[in-house]
């Protein structure tokens, strides 16, 4: 029997209106349900409201059904917001199988790389960053009755931008349009207050209850060893599967090289669950362990919020995690590890009860929970903003404090990213899209990689530009050499579906930056394209064969000596999704920097084409007056090199070892 009883008029009838008939009632109760009549109420008589309810209690899958259900969504859409792909997947997944269907039908999801949508979906789960790019182009939400934010608690940049967009189009344009907030752990009454004093709802039940073990922390111990040794007690202490949350994937691939060394029993697997993995491994990673069988699942916080692992009844929490800080001084997004949130361990903890009794264990002493951070840190407060303030262009906003943030951007990294767009070309001194701007931000990529993409597209390499583009914001693709020759290599060999995904949507990309550029004879190098991007990240070996690189914002680089790319003469770089190191080693470049990019600094550091597959031979050019706006670091470092009549060094990589990668230049017949 369905877990879903609603009137029946024939076959047919319920089939058309199966979401639309109410009430509806299940057959599977969570703890969720108790809320779902004080919310309807609230939604019917509010245009917003605040659902705060514990891990496990349903809130994901049950209150998007409800919703759809009510007159006020008749005929349109219910949008569902998640903060990761693969809960989108789980959620769409579990909410189609409550109602006895395929994903597709009443209940579909939109991701990045793949989308499973019909004429007949009312429910539509779709990641943070897909909605910003919908309500950006299309402010009205027309066809759409309900925005839902789930785990907003995790304040990512796109869900700020995303509900301070809703908010103004809701106030503007659709007043009858529905808001609602969800997650475990928010500050309900301070959401409240900024959604005009929305009514907050409460759940109190949670599904299962949960044991909180303490086990300390040996600071000279790595956390791999730790996490492998709390592991194996709680398998041979507790029955059930293991989820462990670590802050990397480094970490997790330490982690289960210990694990597999030490265990002996077949009927345990260990599975890693990140976000590089594809669709197929992360489903098979979440999906029940095979009969007789346990699993331990080795996650980073991908596994903290919307989602159910089947038989998982035991949580090894190491209290770590990793997130992305932006350095204003050298416009680099690094990984910072980090202790978790007193938020994040609830969410973390809750886990282990989600289908039934379960066991929490902590790699800290119980004292050191008061003094974790309340909630994580918004995004928004230490991130790269030139995206944001891109994305708010078209709309006519110049100054993002026309719109109301929950966290109000920072002024001097709203600054900062002004100016990179002004020297990008999308933004005029009054801070106004340009034509130039508009092209970039038809690209769903941050703006240095879509100038990237539109500049390269002019030359004819739109393509090997794109797939560059994919590559940087991809963790995965192609391998996991920072060289990124090495990477496009992986990309055109790889079969699987993700791979063929990340091809396509490259090609959307391309055609979208130049849809009817020809050709070029010469495909200039992989770093001479990435140059177009990150034309301040461009190095000059410094010789001496120790693996040592002179940047041109006066930082310095270093790689192993033993690697290839130590050898090369020139290389870029920049920061893949996720803050590992993706580059190019270079012996030519462009024959000219893109329009509004940092000019003068690239007559001071690109160097004419040299012996290469895809350009004559030629000399480094003469290092030139780096202009005023550049600085101060890079000046002192150009005018040190004309002291010494040293030739030009090309721009820069960043400070840190972890540096360039070789990459020949490509022939044109790939």
């Amino acid at each position: 029997m369905l877990p879903w009883r609603i009137s029946r008029k024939g076959r047919a009838a319920r089939d058309e209106n199966r979401v639309n008939a109410a009430p509806m009632k299940f057959d599977v109760p969570l703890p969720i349900d108790d809320a779902l009549p004080a919310l309807v109420d609230a939604l019917r008589a509010r245009d917003a409201a605040v659902l705060v309810a514990p891990p496990g209690a349903g809130k994901t899958t049950r209150v998007p059904l409800v919703l759809a259900a009510e007159p006020w969504a008749k005929d349109r859409k219910i949008l569902v917001l998640e903060p990761r792909r693969i809960a989108a997947r789980a959620a769409a997944a579990r909410m189609a199988a409550t109602l006895g269907e395929q994903v597709g039908e009443t209940v579909g999801y939109r991701v990045r790389f793949g989308s499973k949508v019909s004429r007949r979906t009312r429910i539509e789960v779709v990641t943070e960053g897909i909605f910003t790019r919908l309500i950006i182009d299309d402010p009205a939400l027309d066809g759409v009755a309900a925005v839902l934010f789930d785990e907003f608690h995790e304040r990512s940049l796109d869900a700020d931008l995303g509900l301070a967009l809703a908010r103004d189009a809701q106030r503007g344009l659709r007043e009858d349009l529905r808001l609602l907030v969800m997650s475990a752990t928010i500050d309900g009454a301070r959401i409240a207050r900024h959604l005009g004093d929305a009514p907050v709802i409460a759940s109190e039940g949670r599904a299962f209850a949960v044991e909180t073990r303490y086990l300390g922390r040996a600071p000279q111990t790595p956390i791999e060893a730790q996490v492998a040794d709390a592991t194996l007690r709680a398998l041979r202490a507790e029955a059930g599967s293991i989820l462990v949350f670590l802050p990397g994937t480094a970490e997790i691939r330490r982690t289960e090289s210990r694990l597999k060394e030490r265990l002996s029993d077949p009927a345990v697997d260990v599975v890693p669950l990140y976000g590089a993995l594809d669709a197929a491994t992360q489903d098979r990673a979440i999906a029940p362990s095979r009969r007789g069988s346990r699993k331990v699942v080795l996650a980073t916080s991908i596994a903290e919020t919307s989602l159910t692992i089947d038989g998982v009844r035991i949580v090894i929490d190491s209290g770590l995690a990793r997130v992305p800080v932006f350095e204003p001084d050298v416009g680099l997004t690094r990984l910072e590890t980090v202790r978790v949130s007193r938020a994040a361990a609830d969410q973390r903890r809750g886990r282990a009860g989600r289908t039934e009794p379960g066991v929490c264990y902590r790699l800290w002493d119980e004292g050191q929970t008061a003094s974790l951070e309340p909630f994580l840190r918004p995004e928004i407060l230490s991130a790269d903003l030139s995206s944001l303030v891109l994305d708010l262009a078209p709309w006519g906003i110049a100054d993002p404090d026309q719109l109301t943030f929950l966290d109000p951007p920072p002024r001097a990294a709203l600054a900062e990213a002004k100016a990179l767009l002004r020297e990008l070309g999308a933004i005029d001194a009054d801070g106004r899209i340009t034509a130039e701007g508009k092209m970039l931000n038809r690209l769903p990529l941050p703006p240095r990689l879509a100038r990237m993409v539109v500049d390269a597209a002019r030359e004819g390499a739109g393509l090997l530009a794109a797939q560059i583009a994919v590559l940087v914001t991809e963790r995965g693709l192609g391998g996991d050499d920072i060289d990124l020759g090495h990477r496009l290599d992986g990309l055109r060999r790889d079969r699987s579906r993700r791979a063929e995904e990340a091809r396509a949507l490259a090609k959307r990309w391309a055609d979208l930056a130049a849809p009817k550029a020809s050709a070029s004879a010469a495909i200039p190098s992989p770093g001479a394209i990435l140059a177009l991007a990150y034309p301040d990240r461009i190095g000059k070996n410094r010789g001496g064969g120790n693996g040592a690189f002179l940047l041109a914002n006066g930082r310095g680089a270093h790689v192993d000596p033993a690697a290839a790319l130590a050898r090369e003469p020139y290389g870029a770089r920049t920061r893949r999704a996720g803050g590992t190191d993706c580059a190019c080693g270079h012996r030519g470049a462009l024959r000219r920097p893109h329009r509004g990019h940092r000019r003068d600094h690239l007559r001071c550091a690109i160097l004419e084409p040299a012996r290469t597959a895809a350009a004559p031979a030629g000399r480094a050019r003469a290092c030139r007056a780096a202009d005023r706006g550049h600085r101060r670091r890079s000046r002192r470092a150009c005018a040190r090199r004309r002291h010494r009549k040293a030739r030009p060094r090309p721009l820069a990589m960043e400070q840190g070892t972890d540096a360039v990668a070789r990459s020949r230049a490509l022939p044109s017949s790939r």
